[in-house]
């Protein structure tokens, strides 16, 4: 019995060999601990490393920002020295009238130019400069105008919002360009008979006849840019605005078409409201005059025998007129002064007669429209 239980009993566990993993942690005797301080210095300089070349790569751009904003500023900087340079008469331009016109105050038409004025328009560009004066006459000359309806969006000006323009007192009370006379400038006298006579000679220029008194301030440019460019040129009077003669006429035509205002009337009456665009302060500023016709100067010399020397000088000076349109008269003023001195002489004497005439050059005659405009600045008493 004994030896059956024996046979029966189960055969003892064999001790098989184990071979650790590859991937399985090594062990402890297997790591000194020189190594393990090893790997914990590999993995500080590592992450050290790391953090080095973040803070480098932050601090690049930074700099690059920083950079990119002096950059800027600098860029900024320049603009608005620029601005300043170039718009310094506006900047400095007041609502109350100063006295005076400067060309960067872009206002061609005088408007708010009279003495004790609070609303004097300055304008930043030469373009809503010339938009506010279209849309003036567009003001004048058409009884259904609205601020709405003025085919670009409507200019205000000092004391003249929509509200002002949509119940202006004159609202369609100048249909004609005569009609501004006594109400764009007052007294206004002979206002239009000036613009007139610059807008038919420009006309006679590029060989169109002349218009009438009933001529409309509405309407379509009969002149191109070119050709009120081209006459402006041919006169050559001085020049002051930022932009030449071709494209001031392009915006005073392409203003004028969008309002259905004549654009090159009105770049004439701004030849009369500026001094062919050069502003002359006074009167003494007025000596922009056409070159002079000078005649030549004639001598003549006689002799004869007789006891005394006679010398006759005669010179002669012409009239000038300053009135506005007038042209210099013709009839000269003639002052003759006569010195006769008498010499004895011995026998035989013999005496010379000299007699010398000398002809003044011809004044230059003062420009009519400069003179229009000098006058039209020294009587002005107010602008509606």
């Amino acid at each position: 019995m004994a030896t059956a239980l024996a046979v029966c009993a189960p055969a003892p566990a064999l001790a098989l060999p184990v071979t650790p993993h590859a991937d399985a942690a090594p062990h402890a005797s297997a790591s000194p601990p020189e190594v393990a301080v090893q790997q914990k210095a590999h993995h500080k300089n590592a992450h050290k490393k790391k953090s080095h070349k973040k803070k480098s790569s932050t601090v690049q751009v930074q700099k690059k920002k920083s950079h990119k904003k002096r950059s800027h500023r600098k860029r900024s900087h320049k603009k608005k020295s620029h601005k300043k340079k170039s718009g310094s008469g506006a900047q400095s331009c007041s609502v109350n009238w100063r006295g005076y016109v400067l060309p960067s105050d872009h206002n061609y038409a005088g408007i708010g130019a009279y003495n004790g004025s609070d609303r004097y328009m300055c304008k930043p560009t030469p373009q809503l400069g010339i938009r506010a004066q279209i849309q003036h006459l567009r003001n004048y000359a058409d009884a259904g105008s609205r601020s709405t309806n003025l085919g670009a969006p409507f200019e205000p000006r000092p004391k003249y919002d929509a509200n002002a323009f949509d119940t202006f007192p004159y609202k369609g009370a100048a249909p004609r360009w005569r009609d501004l006379e006594g109400k764009w400038a007052v007294p206004g006298d002979k206002y239009w008979d000036t613009i007139k006579d610059i807008y038919n000679t420009m006309r006679k220029y590029n060989g169109l006849g002349s218009v009438s008194d009933s001529y409309q301030i509405m309407g379509s440019s009969a002149l191109s840019p070119d050709q009120i460019a081209a006459y402006v040129k041919a006169v050559g009077n001085p020049w002051k605005p930022e932009i030449g003669p071709l494209s001031m006429a392009q915006l005073y035509v392409s203003e004028g078409n969008k309002a259905g205002v004549r654009g090159d009337v009105a770049f004439c009456q701004s030849i009369l409201e500026t001094g062919w665009f050069g502003w002359p302060g006074s009167a003494a500023a007025i000596q922009v005059e056409r070159t002079p016709e000078t005649a030549p100067s004639t001598t003549s010399t006689t002799s004869s025998t007789t006891t005394s020397t006679s010398t006759t000088t005669t010179t002669t000076s012409p009239k000038s007129s300053t009135t506005p349109g007038s042209t210099p008269d013709s009839t000269p003023d003639t002052t003759t002064t006569s010195t006769t001195s008498t010499t004895l002489a011995p026998s035989a004497a013999s005496s010379t007669t000299t007699t010398t005439t000398t002809t003044a050059p011809v004044a230059p005659a003062v420009d009519p429209v400069l003179a229009a405009y000098l006058e039209l600045l020294a009587t002005t008493t107010i602008r509606y």
